[in-house]
């Protein structure tokens, strides 16, 4: 927990001295396991607080961000696209690709099956160091999402009130509620800590309608 905190303290520094984080740099500070939501709320709060934003390397004067080791999505499909196979490392094993004769080509696009597969077989796989950095951009973009939904009062209240519905049995908690595995909580858990959930949401709602003075 200690080297944890450490590590964050480094990162957040990091993002003050630059004035924002890349994805990359994000990307490093998580672990590669599946269990990073209680480091990402971590982080995302401790970024609020100083006003620091997430941004794409791409949208930065210099396209190589510093800290950035993991290669992004943008990097792995500007490469030439050739036909490649996963061996579990980053070796790329190609195969001579065929021209296609104008009679085939005139076929294959009226057949949106064969002209699906004939592009999808040029596109290079990932490798295991892509997957990863590519799964953990998703999730930190999921809930940069969630927090921004979150952040306007009409979503706000109409989610509470989506959530005061399945507590009560209305809405069925499948058909509402996705449990997320990465999070760790399962449906028992989620519905355990609605009552309490709410009532912190009531009041956090009441309070934003005061500093605001929302209707």
């Amino acid at each position: 927990m200690e080297s944890q905190t450490k590590d964050l303290s480094q990162l957040v520094e990091l993002g003050r001295n630059q004035g924002y984080l890349t994805y990359e740099q994000v990307s490093n500070y998580l672990p590669d396991e599946a269990s990073t939501a209680e480091k990402l709320d971590e982080l995302f709060v401790a970024l609020d607080r100083i006003g620091i934003e997430i941004v794409e390397s791409s949208e930065l004067p210099n396209t190589q961000a510093a800290g950035s080791s993991i290669p992004t999505a943008s990097a792995v499909v500007s490469k030439p696209l050739k036909l490649s196979v996963y061996r579990g490392e980053d070796s790329r094993s190609e195969l001579p690709q065929l021209e296609a004769s104008p009679a085939s080509r005139s076929s294959m696009t009226s057949d949106p099956v064969r002209l699906y597969l004939s592009q999808m077989c040029q596109i290079p796989l990932l490798n295991r160091e892509q997957e990863i950095a590519l799964s953990k951009k998703i999730e930190i973009t999921r809930r940069k999402f969630r927090r921004a939904v979150l952040g306007n009062d009409y979503a706000l209240r109409h989610t509470v009130e989506m959530l005061r519905k399945v507590a009560a049995g209305i809405l069925p908690f499948d058909r509402t509620i996705k449990v997320s595995l990465t999070e760790q909580l399962t449906k028992e858990q989620i519905s355990g800590r609605l009552p309490t959930n709410l009532g912190t949401l009531d009041h956090l709602i009441e309070q934003n309608r005061r500093d605001f003075q929302i209707v």
